[in-house]
């Protein structure tokens, strides 16, 4: 009798001691590079609104201008209070959230199929993932809310197989957080919400049901609602128009958007390119991954309990990725734009998991194998310094170069306002910074500050205009009637914009400094002598 006590407690530590290894294998991936990448500009943004601005000055402030709700900001203004601000302190919360992310999907795993197996492979997949390592190693909340919405997912499913009130209580609280982290946690919200309304149809005492659904999505409404006058303001606003600008609404997507998506969501890259090899051995996975689903639906007899799980899975799949093409954010606005669909990238790893473990051990083995070997250059690549080629990255570069060669009566234009922030985050105080864009925009704007962007320049991001070139040359020339400066320096500017240059060029301005394109984009002129 002892030793089988021993054996079953020793049994049950053992899937721990698996899980304590693939977390390892987790945080060396996450860990490697943190501190030596430089923050790109929506990090700065965050950090600088976070370490400026006092707590209910960020209510204030995310309230009246800013997109985003308030957690985040919050979080990370006594983070850095306390740990202090470095590159890497700063990313320190999304890498134990990360960790946290693989350790969460090994519970939702054997929630979901009381497999250790499956478990442990979704975990192990979610460990090596590039583009769960990306966000990892990024100063954003996106990792953050993917976490609670595995906690969610997790909570409703213990619900509707228990029906103890605790797993609702920890469904709401996670919603919440969740909806307080950032506005695209509603692309987990809703599929969860979908998949348990489907649950009142399937229940005997469908009025209790629907009852018990209403009071916690009304709870989880109420949770929000603190933010709620905010969130509308900024949905009226957006309909608005300021300074002539209309909002930009943008319904075309890539015609392989479903395709490339799903593939960004396992295989990340950010380079337009890559070798022959790497894409050859994508795709071989690919391809034997659809013959092993195809197999396993075909040769194998579930019970419909047995198939729950994974309806459970296909249906969050499913809703989330149509859901994610429904909204504005699915638009290539950054190189990164699926980060906002962060939770899909756990449903696969569970779909895969699945998969693979419902496979002969051979088979299986050497599918999974295959898959992993062709995730490796596709880390290698997310674990590179991305400072060497985008010149998002290279802000703080860029910043110092400008703080090492200033003279005093120069200024510093750059192309957009937002850029305007993320660069006087590196700058020295006393140098100047203007934009060119918004055109008709001089900074009289009462939440404008050194370390934050006005209401104005904040709203031209979604109202993005290209000037007409008497414009610009209207305002670079009021820029240098205001300031009568001896040198100007330009960042963000590339060679292709010929207005810019023009203006300088037509002048006689000699050009001490020429921008290095993509990696560090910093000219220099200075003034003709009389």
């Amino acid at each position: 009798m002892m030793f089988n006590f021993l054996y079953r407690k020793l049994s049950q530590i053992k899937p721990l001691v698996y899980l304590g290894l693939i977390t390892l294998v987790g945080f060396y991936l996450r860990i490697v590079n943190l501190a030596q990448q430089p923050l790109w500009a929506d990090e700065v943004l965050s950090l600088d609104i976070s370490t400026y601005l006092q707590p209910r000055e960020i209510i204030k402030y995310l309230a009246a201008v800013e997109v985003h709700p308030p957690l985040y900001y919050l979080f990370l203004h006594f983070w850095t209070d306390w740990f202090g601000a470095t590159n890497f302190m700063v990313k320190v919360p999304s890498l134990v959230f990360g960790l946290a992310c693989i350790v969460a999907t090994y519970y939702f795993g054997r929630s979901l199929f009381r497999s250790e197996k499956i478990a442990l492979l979704a975990a192990f997949i979610i460990a090596v993932m590039p583009f769960q390592i990306e966000f990892s190693q990024e100063a954003r909340p996106y990792i953050i809310y993917c976490f609670f919405g595995i906690i969610a997912a997790i909570s409703i499913w213990k619900y509707y197989e228990t029906q103890k009130s605790v797993h609702q209580f920890f469904y709401i609280a996670a919603n919440i957080i969740g909806l307080y982290l950032h506005y695209s946690y509603v692309l987990i919200l809703l599929p969860l919400a979908s998949w348990s309304f489907i649950q009142i149809y399937l229940s005997k005492n469908r009025s209790r049901s629907f009852l018990i659904w209403l009071s916690v999505h009304t709870a989880v409404f109420l949770g929000f609602s603190f933010w709620l006058i905010p969130f509308l303001f900024k949905t009226i606003v957006g309909g608005s128009t300021i300074y002539g600008w209309t909002r930009s609404y943008y319904f075309i997507r890539e015609s392989d958007f479903f395709p490339a998506l799903i593939s960004q969501f396992v295989w990340l890259t950010k380079e337009g390119s890559l070798p022959q090899i790497q894409l050859l051995v994508a795709f071989i996975a690919q391809i034997l991954f659809m013959f092993a689903a195809g197999w396993v639906i075909k040769n194998k007899s579930y019970s419909r309990t047995d198939l729950k799980p994974a309806g459970f899975l296909v249906c969050l799949f499913l809703s989330g990725t149509i859901l994610f093409f429904a909204v504005p954010q699915s638009v290539s606005y950054k190189i990164l734009f699926q980060s906002h669909a962060i939770f899909i990238s756990v449903i696969l790893a569970l779909l895969v998991a699945w998969v693979l473990a419902s496979l002969p051990k051979k088979s299986g083995a050497v599918i999974f194998i295959i898959f992993v070997l062709s995730l490796i250059p596709y880390d290698s690549g997310i674990l590179g310094n991305d400072s060497f080629w985008d010149q998002d990255y290279n802000l703080e570069a860029g910043g110092q170069f400008i703080n090492e060669n200033f003279r005093v009566g120069d200024i510093v234009i750059v192309s957009v306002g937002f850029i305007r922030t993320d660069l006087t985050h590196y700058l020295d105080d006393g140098i100047p910074v203007y934009e060119i864009l918004p055109i008709n925009y001089y900074g009289l704007d009462e939440y404008s500050s050194r370390h934050t962007l006005g209401f104005v320049e904040n709203e031209f991001q979604s109202r993005f205009t290209i000037p007409s070139e008497g414009e610009t040359e209207s305002k670079i020339s009021n820029l240098d009637k205001i300031n009568r400066p001896g040198r100007v320096w330009l960042y963000g500017f590339s060679e292709s914009d010929f207005t810019v240059h023009h203006w300088f060029n037509h002048r006689n301005w000699r050009h001490v400094y020429r921008n290095l394109g993509n990696v560090l984009r910093v000219d220099l002129y200075e003034r003709p002598t009389k």
